[in-house]
């Protein structure tokens, strides 16, 4: 055998296995016989040619290819079986969800197996239907049922979740009185605002009068400005070192006039320190002066001694004959009865 000739023999292989891969990965097993039936849909939700067609979850096929009818926009399923499957012809091909991540499969079902007649052949059209994800996921039967238990699930978590005394709950109750003080001081603001807005329009109508007139004034401050730069170049060339010579006596003489000052209140100092120790001598009982302001007994003598005084003043007006010289004692008795016997 010549190598051109094995060189095509094995290109003919290869050909020939690279045809039965691809038709194998879309799920067309060219070295098995098969069945082939057919499904209309009016969306196959999904549903790729290569899909598995299962019963009770065993592959026994694949979707074979996907064809859209132009005269009516149906779907038409081709669904390659194994031969040795028997299909009713009450079976319903259902394309179905087989997992949360959306993959698709057509499902046979079918109550109970066929014979004879009943047996749906190869190139049979088979009821079509597409289940919801959880229809797919629970049965058909058992839809309604989940439906409630989910609704009371629902409900129970609402329930608790809203509960005064849960989280949330008080979490939302927060956010109710917090949104009440929002709207009581937003309406607060809004009476602030209304209330201040003739304040508020003066505040601005000043303003714009203020720069009005600042801008009037405009060419004023610059000449202002412009004579005070004037000034102070003059200032600059000016000799003031004869300024400076006035201004350093004057400092000396107000310097001589506060060493004098001070000198004058340290002697007032000392003269209030005197008053203050002869004020705290007078607080005491030391020395002549203390006793007198100190002690009650010198007032109470010289209380006597007045009231002695003035008794014996009053004596000598109303009896002075008692004091005239050489008064012999029964001439002063006899004065004083006449005086008893007149009074």
């Amino acid at each position: 055998m010549s190598n051109e000739t094995k060189i095509g023999l094995l290109a003919i292989v290869a050909i020939a296995i690279s045809i039965w891969g691809y038709k194998y990965i879309l799920g067309t097993n060219l070295l098995s016989s098969s069945n082939v039936f057919y499904a209309e849909y009016d969306n196959v939700d999904g549903l790729t040619a290569s899909s598995p067609v299962n019963i009770n979850g065993l592959q026994v096929g694949t979707v074979k290819s996907l064809t859209l009818k132009p005269e009516n926009l149906r779907i038409v399923a081709e669904l390659d079986i194994r031969n040795d499957i028997i299909v009713p012809k009450e079976a319903i091909a259902a394309i179905t969800t087989t997992s949360v991540m959306g993959g698709k499969a057509v499902v046979l079902e079918f109550d109970k197996p066929c014979s004879g007649n009943t047996c749906a052949q190869s190139g049979d059209y088979l009821d079509g239907k597409v289940k919801g994800m959880l229809e797919s996921m629970v049965g058909e039967v058992d839809v309604d049922s989940s439906i409630d238990k989910l609704k009371e699930s629902a409900l129970e978590i609402s329930d608790t979740l809203m509960s005064p005394n849960s989280d949330i709950g008080k979490s939302l109750q927060d956010l109710r009185l917090t949104m009440q003080n929002l709207k009581q001081t937003t309406d607060q603001l809004n009476r602030l605002m209304s209330n201040s807005q003739p304040k508020i329009n003066s505040i601005l109508s000043n303003l714009d009068g203020l720069s009005t007139s600042l801008n009037q004034s405009n060419a004023d401050i610059q000449r202002v400005m412009s004579n005070a730069a004037a000034f102070t170049d003059d200032l600059k060339k000016a000799d003031i070192s004869g300024t400076v010579a006035n201004a350093n006596q004057a400092i000396g003489k107000t310097g001589a006039a506060l060493t004098e000052l001070k000198s004058t209140i340290q002697s007032a100092n000392k003269a209030v320190d005197g008053i203050q120790t002869f004020v705290n001598t007078l607080n005491t009982s030391d020395g002549t002066l203390g006793k007198l302001i100190q002690s009650d007994e010198l007032y109470n003598n010289l209380d006597k001694t007045l009231k002695s005084v003035e008794k014996l003043s009053t004596d000598l007006q109303d009896k002075p004959y008692r004091y005239v010289p050489f008064k012999s004692k029964r001439r002063v008795d006899k004065y004083d009865k006449q005086a008893a016997e007149q009074n």
